[in-house]
Protein backbone atom coordinates (compact mmCIF):
# COMPACT_ATOMS: atom_id res chain seq x y z
CA UNK A 1 0.00 0.00 0.00
CA UNK A 2 1.64 3.69 -1.16
CA UNK A 3 0.61 6.50 1.26
CA UNK A 4 0.49 9.88 -0.24
CA UNK A 5 0.30 13.00 2.03
CA UNK A 6 -1.19 15.98 1.04
CA UNK A 7 0.66 18.32 4.09
CA UNK A 8 -1.63 21.82 3.85
CA UNK A 9 -0.05 24.28 6.06
CA UNK A 10 -0.19 28.39 6.41
CA UNK A 11 3.85 28.90 6.20
CA UNK A 12 7.08 26.97 6.32
CA UNK A 13 7.13 26.96 9.73
CA UNK A 14 4.00 25.23 10.19
CA UNK A 15 5.40 22.44 8.82
CA UNK A 16 5.59 19.60 11.70
CA UNK A 17 8.42 16.74 11.57
CA UNK A 18 9.40 18.07 8.07
CA UNK A 19 12.91 16.35 8.19
CA UNK A 20 11.33 12.96 9.27
CA UNK A 21 9.02 13.68 6.68
CA UNK A 22 12.06 14.41 4.48
CA UNK A 23 13.29 11.07 5.05
CA UNK A 24 10.55 9.10 4.76
CA UNK A 25 10.39 10.27 1.63
CA UNK A 26 13.24 8.30 0.26
CA UNK A 27 10.43 5.11 0.83
CA UNK A 28 9.29 3.83 -2.45
CA UNK A 29 5.92 3.15 -0.45
CA UNK A 30 5.18 6.98 1.08
CA UNK A 31 5.34 10.48 -0.84
CA UNK A 32 4.35 13.60 0.22
CA UNK A 33 3.63 17.47 -0.73
CA UNK A 34 3.78 20.58 1.02
CA UNK A 35 0.51 22.92 -0.04
CA UNK A 36 1.45 26.40 1.41
CA UNK A 37 -1.48 29.57 1.81
CA UNK A 38 1.51 31.76 2.66
CA UNK A 39 5.34 31.72 1.64
CA UNK A 40 7.43 34.35 2.86
CA UNK A 41 10.14 35.64 0.46
CA UNK A 42 13.11 34.89 3.73
CA UNK A 43 12.52 31.68 3.75
CA UNK A 44 16.10 29.81 4.03
CA UNK A 45 14.85 25.99 4.21
CA UNK A 46 11.82 25.69 1.92
CA UNK A 47 12.61 26.20 -1.75
CA UNK A 48 9.97 26.97 -4.36
CA UNK A 49 10.15 23.51 -5.62
CA UNK A 50 9.62 21.83 -2.46
CA UNK A 51 6.03 22.84 -1.95
CA UNK A 52 2.74 24.33 -3.95
CA UNK A 53 0.82 27.19 -2.70
CA UNK A 54 -2.66 27.52 -2.94
CA UNK A 55 -5.95 26.40 -0.55
CA UNK A 56 -7.84 23.32 -0.57
CA UNK A 57 -9.45 23.45 -3.97
CA UNK A 58 -11.26 20.88 -6.51
CA UNK A 59 -8.11 21.29 -9.03
CA UNK A 60 -5.74 20.78 -7.05
CA UNK A 61 -7.33 18.12 -5.45
CA UNK A 62 -7.89 16.33 -8.84
CA UNK A 63 -4.45 16.87 -9.82
CA UNK A 64 -2.65 15.40 -6.95
CA UNK A 65 -5.32 12.92 -6.10
CA UNK A 66 -4.63 9.24 -7.14
CA UNK A 67 -6.17 8.67 -10.60
CA UNK A 68 -6.96 5.14 -9.30
CA UNK A 69 -10.13 6.64 -6.65
CA UNK A 70 -11.35 2.97 -6.15
CA UNK A 71 -7.90 1.95 -4.32
CA UNK A 72 -7.68 5.41 -2.48
CA UNK A 73 -8.55 6.25 1.14
CA UNK A 74 -8.53 9.98 2.06
CA UNK A 75 -7.83 11.14 5.52
CA UNK A 76 -8.77 14.73 6.56
CA UNK A 77 -7.25 16.53 9.35
CA UNK A 78 -7.46 20.34 9.97
CA UNK A 79 -10.07 23.13 10.93
CA UNK A 80 -13.47 22.22 10.82
CA UNK A 81 -13.79 25.04 7.61
CA UNK A 82 -10.55 23.47 5.99
CA UNK A 83 -12.42 19.83 6.82
CA UNK A 84 -15.72 20.57 5.66
CA UNK A 85 -14.63 22.35 1.97
CA UNK A 86 -11.98 19.21 1.48
CA UNK A 87 -15.27 16.60 2.22
CA UNK A 88 -17.02 18.61 0.15
CA UNK A 89 -15.07 18.63 -2.78
CA UNK A 90 -13.86 15.01 -2.67
CA UNK A 91 -17.58 14.32 -2.71
CA UNK A 92 -17.69 16.34 -5.95
CA UNK A 93 -14.44 14.23 -7.13
CA UNK A 94 -17.05 11.16 -6.53
CA UNK A 95 -15.28 9.81 -3.22
CA UNK A 96 -17.44 7.88 -1.16
CA UNK A 97 -17.77 9.50 2.07
CA UNK A 98 -18.28 6.61 3.98
CA UNK A 99 -16.12 4.37 2.37
CA UNK A 100 -13.18 6.47 1.61
CA UNK A 101 -13.10 9.69 3.58
CA UNK A 102 -12.23 9.81 7.39
CA UNK A 103 -12.22 13.04 8.74
CA UNK A 104 -10.44 13.54 12.54
CA UNK A 105 -12.57 15.89 14.47
CA UNK A 106 -11.56 17.64 18.02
Amino acid sequence: MAVKLLFFNKTETDILWKDYLDSLKQEPWFDYVNILSQVTENSETCQPTDHLTGHVSRDLLDLLLPSDKDNTFVCICGPEVFTQQAISILEELCYDTDQQIHAFRG
